[in-house]
């Protein structure tokens, strides 16, 4: 991670109340076109689909400004006889479009929220789900580094929904 960046992870979504300003202005940064990185949509979300305590909404920031965010909870899933912790992103297969929120040229913030995920979950994340990334986003550039640390990816539905093996 670079220097000069903090991870906060919030369990509750009442305690990204104070980031909303600046989720909002990355939102904005983002150019999206869309609610689906919206503050206002994902509290909506929250509201409906997230069990109490299962939030996980991992910040990145430095000196108090947001680099990036992803929203997500912990979840249990049973694949295969498994039951697997995972990590999923606010969103399913009928969400249109989902980011890691950042300035479009801030790789940095993008892979410092990832390796967030991967050494700051707790409990760790068996799985990682990502739906409704596209393909030529910078987001999905980032979350194809993972490969890089040998992790696999596969694809959860047919209508390209990544999600990265732990």
């Amino acid at each position: 991670m670079a220097s000069g960046l903090a991870i906060e992870i919030c369990t509750e979504w009442s305690q990204t109340a104070s980031w909303r300003s600046q989720w909002q202005a990355l939102h904005q940064a983002l150019g999206a076109g869309h609610p689906f990185t919206a503050y206002d949509w994902f509290s909506w979300r929250d509201a409906a689909y997230c069990p109490a305590g299962s939030a996980r909404v991992v910040i990145v920031h430095e000196d108090g400004e947001v680099r990036a965010i992803i929203p997500g909870m912990l979840e249990r899933r049973i694949l295969g006889g498994l039951s697997l912790h995972c990590f999923s992103y606010a969103a399913n297969g009928h969400t249109p479009r989902g980011a890691i929120l950042a300035r479009p040229d801030d790789d940095d913030a993008r892979r410092a929220v990832i390796n967030a995920l991967l050494t700051h979950l707790t409990p760790a994340p068996h799985l990682m789900v990502f739906p409704a990334v596209e393909t030529t986003s910078a987001t999905r550039n980032a979350l194809l580094t993972l490969e890089q640390l040998g992790l696999s990816l596969h694809v959860e539905h047919t209508f390209e929904a990544p999600a990265f093996d732990i």
